[in-house]
């Protein structure tokens, strides 16, 4: 039995007392094959082709997708709304005021960009079935022309249409974010670069050390700060210019990158100063770690044979100790550093944490004659041959030449 077209299709099996059902149309999905204007329900395991009413079947098709369409759109036009204020924001902010936050608002990007490709791929989905529906729906049987299913047809194609505006808009606004992403990157980097030496910088070397001091502390994993310094840098800069100055500094961030285990992190700690994280390194380690890297300071004065000057350079090495803050371990290596400029320069000093002495460059070399109360204490031979060997070193010495002074030499 058939109901009103009013929203409700009522089904009746009047048999050994039972009382009428009702099922209500339109259901809450629409998983049944919509042929030509007919559904097909399942009413107490009696299956039947119900003929469905018009405003009911494109009110329920409307109503399904609206609101996935809405919920795109409007998700497509917050991204691209969150896009634009971060730009705006990344070219109005200050750098100081806004590099603490770099992190997260890129991690947030790319959320975002996530979000928007998820999105984006169910809609093309969600279109996808409609076309097919619309499909069959404009295979009318026998070629017969059916009004009811034109309509039909022409509200699937308006949903379509709005599919296709949703997708370009959301591909847009992934466009957007995905570049402002990129721009996020490119300042986190060039915030914890220096321009000059492409090292990390002092912001940089902050961040790394208080990441080495918290596994110090959680894991009891050692390491070493060793800070250098370039000899006469002034007289350099006084007698040859600042750009030679300049090529001096890139020359040394070089010789540092060759010279150092893989493992080391060095960067810029200001002006002619460098500072040299050695992780995992105990004193010993990191003191052989320290006289291994002289070997490729001496480089610099044949990287810069056409100055007809001594390129030297200074420095200072400092183990973290138990319950020591980051400052009092710069300071302790600082005040070796500058020791190591009294006494002459052109060497390197350690602070054990009572006193500052020396690096004896014979006195951690492998096979040196070390008696047994020091063996213990001694690199590991693991340590020693992760360091470069001094072949290395000149050939990364003679690469690093040509790209400084390549150009000029091609010019002349």
């Amino acid at each position: 039995m058939r109901g009103g077209l009013a929203g409700r299709i009522a089904i009746t099996r009047m048999k050994n007392g039972y009382q009428p059902r009702v099922t209500t149309f339109p259901p809450h999905d629409l998983r049944g094959h919509v042929l030509g204007g007919l559904t097909l329900e399942s009413i107490h395991a009696i299956y039947a082709f119900i003929p469905v009413s018009l405003p009911t079947l494109a009110s329920f098709l409307m109503s399904s997708t609206l609101l996935f369409v809405l919920a795109g759109c409007l998700l497509g036009l917050v991204q691209m709304a969150i896009g634009i204020a971060i730009g705006v924001w990344l070219r109005s902010s200050s750098t100081d005021s806004r590099n603490a936050d770099l992190r997260r608002t890129r991690s947030v990007a790319l959320e975002l960009h996530r979000l928007t490709q998820k999105i984006g791929t169910s809609v093309s989905d969600h279109r996808d079935r409609f076309e097919k529906m619309e499909s069959r729906l404009q295979e009318s049987p026998g070629g017969r022309h059916n009004p009811t299913t034109d309509l039909v047809a022409g509200v699937v194609g308006e949903i379509l249409a709005a599919n296709r505006q949703l997708q370009t808009e959301l591909h847009q606004a992934e466009q957007q974010i995905a570049d402002q992403a990129r721009e996020i990157e490119s300042h986190m980097t060039s915030a914890l670069t220096d321009p000059l030496t492409k090292l990390p910088n002092r912001r940089a070397l902050d961040d790394q050390m208080a990441n080495r001091l918290r596994d110090y502390r959680k894991l009891g994993t050692p390491f070493s700060l060793l800070m250098i310094d370039v000899d006469h840098f002034k007289a350099i800069n006084d007698d040859f210019g600042h750009q030679t100055g300049d090529e001096v500094l890139a020359g040394m961030g070089g010789v540092l990158r060759a010279s150092l285990r893989r493992h080391d992190f060095v960067a810029r700690y200001g002006g002619e100063e460098f500072a040299v994280i050695l992780p995992h390194s105990s004193l010993d380690e990191a003191q052989c770690a320290a006289n291994k890297a002289r070997e490729g300071f001496t480089q610099l004065s044949d990287l810069f044979a056409h100055l007809k000057r001594n390129i030297t350079v200074s420095g200072g090495l400092a183990t973290i100790q138990p319950g020591e803050e980051l400052d009092h371990l710069i300071a302790r290596a600082d005040e070796a550093l500058y020791l190591a400029k009294r006494s002459g320069r052109d060497r390197t000093y350690m602070h054990d944490g009572l006193i500052c002495r020396e690096l004896d460059e014979e006195s951690l070399t492998e096979g040196n004659g070390l008696d047994s109360s020091a063996a213990s204490s001694a690199p590991t031979k693991d340590t020693l041959n992760s360091l470069p060997t001094s072949a290395a070193m000149a050939t990364a010495c003679s690469d690093l030449r040509s790209a400084v002074f390549g150009s000029a030499d091609s010019a002349k």
